[in-house]
């Protein structure tokens, strides 16, 4: 006789699960007759359940048909309880390819139906299961397919895919089309005559394309304007941190242009559109000075007041910059293909009435001249000028290097930029000293010199000449005594130095200096107090 647990296992396995049954039977004892009848009970009521979820299930993924059709005569009380699908067919099991899976406004549910109903009623079913295909695809995809629903489903959602698929630039020829010419190289066989294969490789690319269709490998691409401003709008929103209607508002009444906008935004007073504002008004400024060298296009008070909106936020701010420059750039050419806008560009007149000159020429250093143009003030903002540029040139410079680290071709601009900056400082060295030979010429007579207020190496140089013309036009008009070297007549010249007070530490530089110009070149000279009286040479 075979053991109790064989068969438990031969008579509730399947539906049942050997595992589940062996668990159950060593819960009960079954060598006595009552804990067989329990496991039998328990074992009944699992039976039951698999049997039902079994009958349950839907292979299909649908949810059955338990719903009534809404169709024109039929009467749901006169149904006795018989549940229909499919415009009235009764759903007699739960097979997949005959169910329906959800109700519509129209009475065509969704899913299977039987191939017996008419064609129309196919057809609408087919057009609420694909809203974007045509009438005439879908009758004639029902026709060729014979209303088999399998194969019509299957064209359907393929045609479905390729007319969505059309946009993308990533789906690549398929089939024969694969193997035209235009993706493929053609080789000419090395046994064909000689006049085979000369005709062979003259065949152009166009005789393959003649024979075959248009591959949809290169479509023209549409930009959806509303999808692009929304973008746009919302760039501008997230980086600055304005209402989304204002931005929009400002967007469409500046023609739909990215940086029309922000420039619009930037040069409004921040108070009547931004309710933050920057707290540290020197951080505002270097972030200003930062961005204006890698934005140099961009006008200095948009650069401010782009940081300030941003604010504290650089990043924002370089890619609202990095737009602005973007946009601006090819603004122009969208505008007049898409025939929107034209920009016509308005330039300033030339101003020739102004008094004063750009910047005059730079000034020598070899002999003493003074500045007829533009006097001191002229050479003072010159070398302010050339101050400024030299700056700017060594920042980029300086810029440069550090990125030439992860690019070596901005290493060639670094270089570049710093012969800049040397250029503008020789010439700012120049500028520096016109305006000090201008103050000196202001403050000097023929007898002497007064060099307050110029640079030690300045007032070397201008001792050295001055006192040199000195020397050349009182020989041979006062005498000279060539004995002893000193002019005649008692004549001498002043060099007034200053006693250094205001100097770094109370302690003068500039006298010194020139000191020991003169005694090294061989002067002779009596030391006062903050002056030099120069008699003449010393034999």
């Amino acid at each position: 006789m075979e053991e109790p647990l064989v068969l438990l296992e031969r008579e509730y396995c399947p539906p049942l699960d050997v595992a589940l049954v062996t668990a159950i039977a060593f819960d009960y004892d079954l060598s006595n007759a009552q804990g067989l009848r329990d496991a039998r009970s328990l074992l009944e009521q699992l039976r039951e359940d698999a049997g039902t979820e079994a009958e349950a299930f839907d292979a299909s993924g649908t949810s059955g048909c338990g719903f009534t059709a809404n169709v024109p005569g039929h009467d749901d009380g006169a149904s006795s309880g018989l549940t229909s699908s499919n415009h009235g067919l009764p759903c007699t099991s739960p097979n997949p390819r005959s169910e329906a899976a959800s109700p519509t406004s129209n009475g065509v549910a969704y899913g299977m139906f039987e191939e017996s109903l008419p064609l129309e009623q196919q057809i609408q079913a087919m057009l609420e299961i694909f809203p974007s295909a045509k009438y005439v695809n879908v009758r004639h995809t029902l026709q060729k397919s014979q209303g088999n629903w399998d194969r019509a489903m299957d064209e359907l959602l393929n045609l479905h895919f390729i007319e969505h698929s059309e946009s993308d630039d990533s789906v690549s020829a398929k089939g024969i089309e694969a193997f035209s010419a235009a993706h493929i190289g053609f080789k000419t066989p090395k046994r064909l005559k000689r006049s085979k294969r000369r005709d062979r490789t003259h065949m152009g690319s166009d005789d393959f394309q003649s024979d075959s269709t248009p591959l949809p490998t290169s479509p023209a691409t549409t930009t959806n304007v509303w999808s692009a401003g929304k973008k746009d709008v919302e760039f501008i929103c997230t980086r600055i941190g304005l209402p989304y209607n204002m931005v929009a508002s400002l967007y469409h009444y500046h023609n739909a242009s990215l940086p029309e906008t922000l420039t619009a935004i930037l040069q409004e007073n921040s108070t009547k559109l931004l309710s933050k504002a920057s707290e540290d008004e020197t951080v505002v400024q270097v972030n200003a000075v930062d961005l204006g060298h890698d934005f140099p296009t961009i006008d200095h008070h948009l650069i401010v007041s782009l940081i300030r909106v941003t604010y504290p936020s650089t990043a924002a701010a370089h890619e609202l910059a990095k737009e602005l420059v973007k946009k601006s750039q090819t603004t122009a050419k969208t505008h007049t293909n898409t025939g929107k806008l034209t920009i016509i560009p308005n330039y300033l007149p030339l101003n020739l009435d102004h008094d004063d000159a750009p910047w005059p020429p730079a000034l020598g250093n070899s002999t003493l001249q003074s500045v007829p143009q533009h006097g001191r003030s002229g050479s003072a903002t010159l070398a302010s000028h050339y101050d400024t540029r030299q700056q700017r040139a060594f920042s980029q410079a300086a810029a440069a290097y550090r990125r030439g680290k992860s690019d070596h071709l901005m290493g060639a601009a670094a270089g570049y930029y710093s012969q800049i900056g040397r250029d503008f400082a020789a010439k700012r060295n120049e500028a520096v000293a016109g305006d000090a030979d201008a103050l000196v010429a202001a403050n000097s007579s023929q007898h002497g010199i007064d060099l307050h207020g110029v640079r030690v190496v300045d007032a070397v140089r201008i001792a050295r000449t001055k006192t040199e013309d000195w020397w050349r036009s009182r020989r041979g008009v006062m005498g000279f005594d060539g004995r002893i070297g000193e002019a005649s007549g008692g004549e001498s010249f002043k060099i007034i130095t200053g006693q250094g007070r205001h100097s770094a530490g109370g302690v003068g530089k500039l006298g010194p200096a020139v000191g020991k110009m003169l005694f090294a070149e061989g002067w002779r000279c009596v030391v006062d107090d903050g002056m030099y009286t120069v008699l003449g040479k010393r034999k």
